[in-house]
């Protein structure tokens, strides 16, 4: 079944769609490129701790 939006929903699914091409750059800044076996986010939370 695919997925509904409420009226509060929808304007967080587009925003989010926005803000994709933004983490991605950030991954590419860190040099964390795509894994099958690590979770990106969870790396770059690590290196920004440092």
């Amino acid at each position: 079944m695919p997925p509904t939006f409420t009226d509060e929903g929808l304007p967080a699914a587009i925003e989010l769609r926005r803000a994709y091409p933004d983490i991605g750059n950030i991954f590419t800044e860190l040099d964390l490129p795509p894994s099958d076996t690590h979770h990106r986010r969870v790396l770059a939370v690590l290196r920004l701790r440092g």
